[in-house]
C-alpha cells in the first residue's frame, strides 16, 4: 500500500481538469486504508512480523518496478557512496522509523500514530538545512510551528487534582492524554521518516 501512495505521489499532475486533486486525494485514502490495516494486522501477528514483511514486500515490489523502468531490480549507475547513504536510509526509514510506526499503533492507535507522522516534513526540512545546505523560508518555519502546537494541543490536557492539591486550590497541571511510550514511538516514527527522506535525498545527490 505504501508503495501504491509512493507511485501517486509521484505521478505528474495534468494541466488542466482536476488529475493532481485526484491523486492527492487516492494518496490520502490509500495511506489511511494502510494505517488501518497496519493496526489491525500488528495486533495480530505483532509489530515486529509486520514490519519485516512489510520492508520484504517493500523490497519486491521496488525491485519489480525498478526492473520495469530501467531494466534492472537494483538502481542503476550507483556507486558505493550513494549505495551507503540509501542504507542509512532504509536504516533510519524502514528499520527505526517503522518499528516505532507500528508499535506506535499498538499503544496510541493508528490515528494518533498518524498524527505524528506529520513532523515527518519538519524534521526532513530541518535535515535538509543541516545536510544539504537547503533555506528554511518563513513559510516552511510557519509551518513546523502550527504542527508542532497542533499535536501538542491534540496530546495533552490538564488533569484532575487530587483532594489535598483542591483543597488548596491548585490549578490543573498539564498531562499527557496518551501513554509516554507510546507519545515516544510517534515522535520516534515521524523522525526517522523525515531524517530516511532526507538521507535517500542525500545519496541522489551523490
Amino acid at each position: 500500500m505504501n508503495a501504491f501512495s509512493s507511485l501517486l505521489a509521484s505521478l505528474p499532475a495534468a494541466h488542466g481538469g482536476y488529475l493532481g486533486q485526484t491523486i492527492a486525494l487516492a494518496v490520502a485514502v490509500s495511506w489511511t486504508v494502510c494505517a488501518l490495516l497496519s493496526e489491525t494486522v500488528s495486533r495480530r501477528l505483532g509489530a515486529h512480523v509486520v514490519n519485516v514483511l512489510r520492508m520484504v514486500l517493500s523490497l519486491l515490489f521496488i525491485g519489480a518496478l525498478l526492473w520495469v523502468c530501467t531494466g534492472s531490480p537494483l538502481p542503476p549507475r550507483a556507486d558505493a557512496t550513494t549505495w551507503g547513504w540509501l542504507l542509512a536510509s532504509g536504516a533510519v526509514g524502514y528499520v527505526f522509523g517503522d518499528y516505532c510506526l507500528f508499535n506506535a499503533y499498538l499503544l496510541i492507535g493508528s490515528r494518533f500514530g498518524q498524527l505524528f507522522m506529520t513532523l515527518a516534513p519538519a524534521v526532513s526540512a530541518l535535515a535538509g538545512w543541516l545536510l544539504l545546505g537547503e533555506r528554511l523560508s518563513a513559510q516552511a518555519l510557519l509551518g513546523m510551528a502550527v504542527t508542532t502546537t497542533g499535536i501538542a494541543v491534540s496530546i495533552l490536557g490538564r488533569g484532575v487534582p487530587d483532594a489535598d492539591e483542591a483543597g488548596r486550590g491548585s490549578r490543573r497541571r498539564v498531562r499527557l492524554n496518551l501513554p509516554t511510550r507510546g507519545v515516544l514511538l510517534g515522535i520516534g516514527a515521524g523522525v526517522g521518516q523525515g531524517l530516511g527522506l532526507t538521507l535517500s535525498a542525500v545519496g541522489l545527490h551523490h
